[in-house]
């Protein structure tokens, strides 16, 4: 194969795969949405199956369904009758459990509020805050009760410098891009799952018969080295209470915990 032909054939493909790219853009992204859900992984009309075998004891098929607004749960499809929303990352989003054997469903049942969730995997008190801005108003006169705040364990690794301004303001056509932009979600996801799989914070199960529990902390020094960050988390939990009652609910939270245990 002479040269003019490989490079043609290089050029072809290169070709091809922009174009599939631009195809994945164009579908998957938020270029032509002005709803801004997609930098907050708000998953909106949502149906899918998936088995949960192994995770736990009578775990078979999944269904798993966000409604129109992003929420999951049975209020009646009408933000207007939500008492109670919760927030919060995969403790309160439970993707591994149907959604009639949420903790949200049992209290459902045994208090007879109206309850809906609007938590999702790995989000820290800087998309809950966003939420607050960008997603929730666009739930018809949603106004709970009782909104119930279940954080603090995805803010551990979160900076002090950290807030919600790089996804709502653009000081750079970069920043643009990142926030529209399907594939470079698809990158972050990948990365959060790797570091996730790295620190043991993933579904997965744990034989709590064998594992060795301890108390002590895995960094003595913790409090000192992450003092400005505690600070900084401090002040986004004040807001979150501001920004709760705006909504016209009172507030509940609940920091968000996992014992440390050893193998």
């Amino acid at each position: 194969m002479t040269l003019s032909a490989v490079l043609k054939l290089l050029a072809v493909n290169l070709g091809l795969l922009l174009a599939g790219l631009i195809g994945v853009e164009l579908i998957f992204g938020d270029w032509f949405r002005g709803d801004g859900l997609a930098a907050l992984n708000v998953q909106r009309d949502y149906d899918i199956r998936y088995s949960a075998k192994g995770l736990y004891e009578g775990a078979g098929e999944i269904v798993y369904h966000r409604d129109h607004w992003g929420f999951r749960g049975d209020y009646g499809n009408d933000a207007a009758k939500i008492d109670l929303l919760t927030i919060g990352g995969s403790t309160a989003n439970q993707i591994y459990l149907p959604d009639d054997q949420t903790w949200q469903a049992v209290l459902t049942r045994e208090l007879g509020i109206r309850i809906a969730s609007a938590a999702i995997d790995g989000q820290s008190s800087i998309g809950h805050l966003a939420a607050f801005e960008r997603w929730f108003p666009q739930a018809p006169n949603l106004h709970p009760k009782w909104v119930l705040a279940y954080v603090g364990l995805n803010d551990i690794l979160v900076g002090d410098q950290a807030n919600a301004d790089r996804l709502d303001h653009f000081p750079s056509l970069q920043h643009h891009i990142r926030r529209k932009s399907a594939l470079y979600r698809l990158t972050q996801t990948v990365k959060g799952v790797l570091s996730a799989n790295k620190g043991r914070m993933v579904h997965r199960k744990v034989d709590f018969d064998h594992a060795v529990w301890t108390d002590k902390p895995t960094r003595s020094d913790w409090p000192q080295a992450r003092a400005a960050a505690l600070d900084a988390y401090k002040t986004r939990l004040h807001q979150m209470i501001e920004r709760i009652r705006a909504l016209g609910g009172d507030v509940s939270y609940q920091k968000s915990a996992k014992s440390n245990y050893e193998k």
